[in-house]
Parts: structure tokens; C-alpha cells; sequence
């Protein structure tokens, strides 16, 4: 029961307000509920929530962010101080990928759900240092 608001900037601000609660899963089942229909529709994501204006807004792409930071677990990228935290959450999903360019050269995360572990695969730049906080119900599993 979520009052009414419109994509920009209330969706986006709600995204935000659940990721600083750890809402992960429920990050993801509503970014599909609130931005689908519109990459179904236009292949864009639009400035509302009904295609009245600007159907391919560059702001919209903010939800790559959000779900690289709390659906994937890239929780925070420092190139200056070429560090990385990796936060893991809870979720439905079995698995999840994703590559992020550097000036130091490309990141790449990747993990898999096997029965109670969770294991992922990290490429990091020379030179970065990761840390890692699991707040999953799982066992991390690095894999080289």
C-alpha cells in the first residue's frame, strides 16, 4: 500500500529509502512493478508514470545504480581509493552478474545461490581492496 507518486522523483527517492533499510528484495519486486511496463511499452524509461512526456529519461537510469549497489552487491566503488565493499542480501533470485568500468580497468561481479551458500566471483582492477558485509542468510564462497 504505497501512496501514489510519480516516477521522478518519488520512485526513485523510495528506491533510495529502501536501500538504506536493507530492503533488497523488495527494491527488486518493485522496480519491475513500477519500470516494466514502460521498457515493455517503449523500450525507455519515462520521466512519469504515464507516457503524457519525456518517455526516454536519462535520470531514469538511475535505477541501473541502485540495482547494481543492492541487487548485485556492488555496494560502493571508491576509484580514487580503489576500494570496493560488496554487500550480499537476501533475495529471491539464484544468481546475478554484472561488469562495471574503471579507470583502472573493468569490475566484474558474479554469484551463484548452491543449497546454503552463496558463491561469487569477483575480477577486480589491480591494486583495489574489497571488503565484503553478508547480511544474506548464506555462506560466502569465493570463487577464484
Amino acid at each position: 500500500e504505497v501512496h501514489a507518486a510519480n516516477a521522478f522523483i518519488g520512485n526513485m527517492v523510495r528506491f533510495e529509502m529502501l536501500s538504506r533499510y536493507g530492503r533488497c528484495q523488495q527494491i527488486l519486486d518493485e522496480s519491475v512493478a513500477y519500470l516494466m511496463y514502460m521498457a515493455n511499452e517503449t523500450g525507455t524509461l519515462w520521466e512519469n508514470v504515464g507516457s503524457y512526456a519525456s518517455c526516454n529519461h536519462g535520470f531514469a537510469s538511475h535505477i541501473v545504480h541502485t540495482l547494481y549497489r543492492d541487487v548485485l552487491g556492488l555496494y560502493t566503488i571508491d576509484t580514487v581509493g580503489k576500494a570496493v565493499k560488496l554487500r550480499f542480501s537476501d533475495l529471491e533470485l539464484t544468481w546475478c552478474e554484472g561488469r562495471v568500468p574503471t579507470p583502472a580497468g573493468p569490475l566484474a561481479l558474479s554469484w551463484t545461490k548452491k543449497g546454503d551458500t552463496l558463491e561469487y566471483r569477483l575480477d577486480l582492477p589491480a591494486g583495489y581492496a574489497v571488503t565484503v558485509e553478508n547480511l544474506s542468510s548464506l555462506k560466502l564462497v569465493r570463487k577464484p
